[in-house]
């Protein structure tokens, strides 16, 4: 049964859905349809054991003939917990890619997305302020208690700083903004990261992709693919996961109108601003230069 070696951990929001896709796109890599899996960070998940985590995700036909199985979770690197356990896990080929983005915008758009999975009504502000609570409750009840963790999973230093520790300076790929824009380039940085020969041209280029700003057309549609429900229930018992989830997939991008969302109110954003500016100098320190961007952001 395939055995995962290669781990994309976050951040959410920050580039990780393109990543997987380029990786999906070369062929000796395999990235299961459902690219979050969960299994390192979520308790329940995890008490499921390893042979269901292999046979739920990597037991597939699309896998033969593939050398590289990969985990793109983005929450992972923001977990200490799923940092302990990959590093139990991981051997001396497994590697790991870490997606990063100006903290004060990332932040800002995965309340948007929260809005859009029907999980947020409160408003940016409002949320910001119970923040802490909220994650301390979900922590409590062993739940994902980075659902609404908008400041704190862009607190990357210390989870830089921690993985790095755990997994290995040189086996953890960063990668910033910047780094996304030449696909060829990024294509074969990918591939010679997880020991791949570089490709001889750009396959995989045109199916790059990121999570656009949208929003449902019809948020019952959205509650019924999404949410546990008794027909989401009946659709498990007749379809494997990866039927049942390119289907899903394909209701909701067609349920999906394009939209921006507004933007953020000048005060947050200068208030955020200067909560991230140290963790931004501390990445600087660590000699992710790029990050001086981000002081500058709007």
């Amino acid at each position: 049964m395939a055995e995962p070696s290669l781990f994309v951990l976050g951040s959410q929001k920050c580039g990780s859905t393109t990543i997987a896709d380029l990786l999906a796109a070369q062929p000796e890599i395999f990235v299961p349809s459902i690219k979050e899996t969960y299994f390192f960070c979520d308790e329940a998940l995890w008490a499921k054991g390893f042979d269901w985590y292999r046979s739920e995700f990597y037991r597939n036909s699309a896998t033969e003939g593939c050398r590289v199985y990969c985990d793109a979770t983005p929450f992972y690197l923001a977990s200490k917990e799923a940092i302990n356990r990959l590093a139990d896990y991981a051997d001396e080929e497994t590697r790991f890619v870490v997606t990063l983005r100006d903290p004060v915008s990332r932040a800002y758009s995965s309340y948007w997305h929260q809005q859009r999975m029907g999980n947020e009504s409160l408003s940016f502000e409002a949320a910001l302020e119970i923040e802490p609570d909220r994650i301390a409750a979900a922590r409590a009840e062993k739940g994902r208690w980075w659902r609404h963790a908008y400041t704190e999973v862009g607190r990357y230093a210390a989870q830089l700083d921690y993985a790095f520790e755990k997994l290995g300076r040189d086996r953890v790929l960063v990668l910033l903004p910047e780094d996304l824009k030449d696909v060829p380039k990024l294509q074969n940085q990918l591939r010679e990261h997880v020991g791949l020969r570089p490709a001889n041209s750009e396959s995989g280029a045109e199916q790059m992709r990121s999570n656009s700003s949208s929003m449902p057309r019809s948020r019952l549609l959205h509650r019924l693919i999404t949410k546990d429900n008794p027909l989401k229930s009946v659709v498990r018992t007749l379809l494997p996961r990866e039927m049942r989830t390119k289907l899903g997939r394909k209701i909701l991008s067609r349920n999906l109108k394009a939209g921006q969302y507004p933007p953020m109110d000048p005060a947050t954003r200068a208030r955020l601003e200067q909560l991230f500016a140290p963790e931004i100098d501390a990445l600087m320190a660590m000699g992710i230069t790029g990050a001086a961007a981000w002081k500058k952001a709007g």
